[in-house]
């Protein structure tokens, strides 16, 4: 569930690759900002894209943000993402996650939880985020989708530590298979 401080962080396009650049590069030098090829691979593309003026800008931007951190070491500073950073970025890949419809193979996937009352509000949001990627809801707590989505619900279960509280079902059969291939009109 996203903090108060997370909730008014707010990251367009370029911020977004170049954090995601850092989570994956973990510390890298602070000459990035002058020469973008010292920063490894996946970080040097994003900030090609930029000018000097404006890689600088956006690594001021996510430095006030706090979502990175510049760490002295030695004679040399590093960059690095903040925990804060990290939790920002799956929050940004949730909020994007979508599942793409393929062939149907004739078999359900069922999403079963039973989540604690003291972790209602993440209950909720699951609920919530099941129904916006598609989910249809079979009971409170059992929703069924006929296309493979696994990794979206794995996912899921790793950015809300639900872990323990969720199933995931996959069977060919469905008593109430009529309602669900109407829906999806299958």
């Amino acid at each position: 569930m996203k903090t108060d401080q997370e909730k008014y962080i707010q990251l367009r396009g370029k911020a977004i690759k170049v954090l995601e650049g850092l989570a994956m590069a973990g510390l890298v030098s602070v000459a990035v900002l002058l020469s973008p090829q010292a920063a490894p691979k996946l970080l040097e593309a994003a900030l090609r894209e930029l000018s000097k003026r404006r890689r600088k800008k956006v690594f001021r931007d996510l430095k006030q943000k706090r979502l990175i951190t510049i760490l002295d070491k030695g004679c040399e500073k590093l960059i690095q993402i903040t925990e804060l950073g990290k939790r920002k970025l799956l929050y940004l890949k949730l909020r994007a996650a979508r599942l793409r419809k393929r062939k149907w193979d004739k078999k359900y996937r069922i999403v079963l939880f039973d989540i604690p009352e003291q972790m209602k509000n993440t209950r909720d949001i699951l609920r919530m985020k099941l129904k916006i990627l598609g989910f249809y809801q079979l009971q409170k707590s059992a929703w069924v989708f006929p296309w493979h989505c696994k990794e979206e619900i794995d996912f899921i279960k790793e950015i809300f530590g639900i872990g323990p509280y969720v199933e995931y079902v996959v069977t060919d059969s469905l008593q109430c298979k009529r309602k669900v291939r109407e829906h999806y009109s299958l």
